[in-house]
């Protein structure tokens, strides 16, 4: 054999393993880890059945400077169609009408429905970040009957039946926790094509699904936009208490809790409840490289191997389509090998980003534009790299020191 043409199939090889089957293999391990998380989307075709009686259940929400979006988001809650549970709203020092919105629906709604907390404006005592003091404050209001919690995020919407199909089913699983991942509100561009995309590299960075196997208690992930939590074990591991410094405190409070011997789950769970996380293309680029930097603990070798793959695995056809041009003009040996190659390698990859478009909740017409998407998701990771670093995150409008792992 000719070496020119023994090289060329040693780099025909090498391809392969660097673009069509990482991206076959991202497609299964997804479909494997998508159907390790739809109990609910089960049970809710079956039809949830509460105990009876059903457990109460308190709602918290924390807000710091949300605005008008607020109301809709409190008025969703107080909706659900669920027979015994209350509301607790955090106001964490908003300098808008966050505040005043929240009293006026405590006036408006049935007595007893909504109770609202006042987080005094100044400095938050040592060692706290915001969202963990304000829900721990909250958690500290509880009535002698709540058993379960539910941790909603004041940008959620959720659905009339997502207390009821949470709770059926953690109580009939006898799970000590349950969260979700919620669909994805995009209003501009850059959020329809980045933010289902930046969803899905998190969730397959850190294979999220295991956290539903009882059997490795320290893969343990959680969504702090629909968290519910039994008040037991809760309480057992300190709650909010135990995680006062940390940007991802629903994560954390998820592996504290698996590692005590607690059951808990981490669920499809779109139907149930949507949100629009971010706004623009700072907010993204923050936001997320925050939740990156925070879930890997500012550990950065995930980071880094998310990154080198992203770009390889994407950026490789572009390469091996030019050599089949190439190749093709000049009628050489084997150029329909490569011609075959390629074609996997966008297929393949343009079903994969599709299943996190379809996922969210958003259309997959930006499908095409995944390599414009993954530069985006490139800078995300290098951002997330930086502030495992420096550690100093920008969150709601104040700098923050998280401490190194």
């Amino acid at each position: 054999m000719p070496r020119s043409l023994l090289l060329e199939r040693i780099i025909f090889w090498i391809y392969l393993f660097l673009g069509p089957l990482p991206w076959m293999g991202l497609l299964v391990l997804s479909h494997f880890a998508r159907s390790r998380m739809r109990r609910l989307l089960e049970e809710a075709a079956r039809g949830a059945v509460l105990p009876d009686p059903p457990p109460h259940v308190t709602v918290l929400v924390p807000a710091k400077d949300e605005g008008p979006a607020v109301r809709e988001c409190i008025s969703r809650i107080a909706a659900m169609e669920y027979p015994s549970f209350d509301v607790i709203a955090i106001d964490d020092r908003s300098t808008d009408e966050t505040g005043a919105i929240f009293d006026e629906l405590a006036r408006t709604l049935p007595e007893g429905k909504l109770r609202v907390i006042h987080v005094p404006h100044g400095p938050l005592p040592e060692g706290w970040f915001g969202k963990p003091h304000a829900l721990h404050l909250g958690a500290k209001q509880l009535a002698p009957r709540t058993s379960w919690l539910l941790f909603v995020d004041s940008d959620v919407l959720v659905s009339p039946d997502a207390l009821r199909q949470a709770v059926a089913l953690s109580v009939n699983r006898k799970y000590d926790a349950l969260s979700i991942t919620t669909n994805l509100i995009c209003e501009t561009f850059v959020e329809r094509l980045v933010m289902p995309l930046a969803a899905g590299l998190w969730v397959s960075t850190y294979a999220v699904s295991f956290t539903n196997e009882d059997s490795m208690p320290h893969n343990a992930y959680a969504n702090g936009q629909f968290f519910l939590i039994r008040r037991e074990p809760y309480e057992a591991v300190g709650g909010h208490a135990s995680v006062p410094a940390t940007v991802v405190e629903d994560v954390e409070l998820m592996s504290r809790l698996k590692c005590s011997g607690a059951r808990v789950r981490f669920q499809v769970g779109g139907h149930l409840a949507a949100t629009r996380m971010y706004k623009g293309w700072e907010q993204i680029r923050n936001g997320w490289a925050r939740t990156f930097c925070g879930t890997s603990r500012r550990k950065p070798g995930r980071l880094v191997l998310a990154l080198a793959c992203l770009l390889t695995y994407t950026f490789s056809l572009f390469p091996a389509v030019a050599w089949l041009i190439v190749r093709s003009v000049q009628h050489a040996p084997y150029w329909y090998a490569w011609m075959i190659a390629s074609a996997a390698h966008a297929i393949l990859m343009v079903l994969f980003v599709s299943y996190f478009y379809v996922g969210s909740g958003n259309k997959r017409r930006y499908v095409l534009l995944f390599p414009v998407a993954a530069v985006y998701l490139a800078m995300i990771l290098i951002r997330a790299i930086r502030l495992c670093r420096t550690g100093q995150v920008n969150w709601r409008g104040s700098t923050v020191q998280m401490q190194p792992a």
